[in-house]
């Protein structure tokens, strides 16, 4: 019924006076409901209804005004639930995408090792005046350990080595003394340099480790290898010097000057130093 242009809510047997009493905003008398922008919103629509103070117009206005709220609620939680499925349907078709591309270059580039081009650096320049006349290629079973005094305290390796060796003079070692020419008999008298081992090295296409150990109680040397590629080039310089490589460096140099200086007919002739 209205009184006074005021409209009230009867509830059966909850009536117990015909005097109409001030108006109070339901909303603040709902037990447990909470302040959000969609209770600000029905505030207004709210406050010309008349209040009772009985337990049972509380109880029917908390009704209500949870069962509106309450729909409002699940239609925001329904969307930020389909929001939240989408966002992570699409991280992962993009993280699927990512591992298809980074899968397909691999298998189109057959899995090949990858080679960094970096700058390289010019660091020195040396004249060299070196007669190369002979090379000695040898090989050598190099044996290295390195043996703890604990038990397993045993780092082994084993290396075969192909080792190249060369040997020649270094005519920037020659004085103006050294050359004497006679043009009148178109000779040459010539003291060569002596003779010495010009490089050493390990053809690394031929040699290989055959057999490597770790002991139990060691851990893994990476200098071991290089330790035995070392003693290997110093012994295959040793083995080639006492092998005469001196020797025939010498005397092929002197065939070489000889052959040249006869193409442009001079004779030649050699001091012993």
């Amino acid at each position: 019924m209205c009184i006074s242009g005021v409209r009230a809510v009867v509830l059966p047997g909850a009536i117990k006076s015909s005097v109409a009493t001030p108006l109070v905003n339901p909303l603040s008398r709902v037990s447990g409901l909470r302040s959000t922008p969609a209770v600000a919103a029905w505030e207004p629509l709210c406050l010309p209804i008349k209040q009772r103070e009985t337990g049972s117009e509380a109880a029917f206005f908390s009704a209500v005004f949870r069962l509106c709220i309450g729909g409002r609620h699940f239609r925001l939680s329904r969307m930020k639930a389909r929001v939240i499925i989408v966002a992570v349907l699409l991280s992962a078709a993009l993280l699927l995408g990512l591992w298809l591309g980074f899968a397909i270059r691999n298998f189109t580039s057959g899995n090949r090792p990858t080679i960094l081009n970096t700058a390289t650096v010019l660091q020195q320049v040396q004249t060299l005046a070196q007669l190369v006349t002979v090379k000695y290629v040898m090989e050598k079973v190099v044996v290295y350990e390195d043996v703890k005094w604990f038990p397993g305290g045993e780092n082994r390796v084993m290396l075969v080595a192909h080792g190249i060796v060369k040997a020649g003079v270094d005519l920037q070692r020659m004085k103006p003394e050294d050359v004497q020419v006679d043009d009148a008999a178109r000779k040459v008298t010539i003291r060569l340099p002596v003779p010495q081992i010009t490089d050493s090295y390990l053809d690394d296409s031929r040699t290989q480790v055959v057999e490597r150990s770790t002991g139990l109680l060691r851990s893994f040397d990476k200098d071991l290898e290089q330790l035995a590629r070392q003693i290997a080039v110093d012994d295959i310089r040793r083995a080639a010097r006492y092998a005469g490589i001196l020797k025939d460096a010498d005397e092929r140099a002197r065939l070489q000057v000889r052959a040249f200086f006869q193409q442009i007919g001079w004779q030649v002739e050699f001091v012993d130093r």
